[in-house]
């Protein structure tokens, strides 16, 4: 493998309720932003900027290493 890598994987992540039902209330929203936030912080090779939304949808701005996978970054864990 080459010594000198360079990359940049930016994601725009976008969530919906179901049927865009305006389920994340003003006091659910903050709970639910500070459970995703903190899943992206404590994921090695993802580096949060920022989170946002509505009552019926959640934005997530990060960058991620190549090493991690999306789909396991994005699975239900319970």
């Amino acid at each position: 493998m080459a010594s000198h890598i360079f990359h940049e994987i930016y994601l725009h992540l976008n969530w919906h309720t179901k049927d865009s039902k305006g389920l994340l209330t003003s006091s659910l929203e903050p709970q639910v932003h500070a459970w995703i936030e903190d899943r992206c912080r404590k994921t090695q090779g993802v580096y949060f900027h920022e989170i946002g939304g509505t009552a019926n949808h959640i934005h997530l701005a990060i960058n991620i290493e190549p090493h991690v996978c999306i789909s396991d970054l994005m699975a239900a864990r319970r």
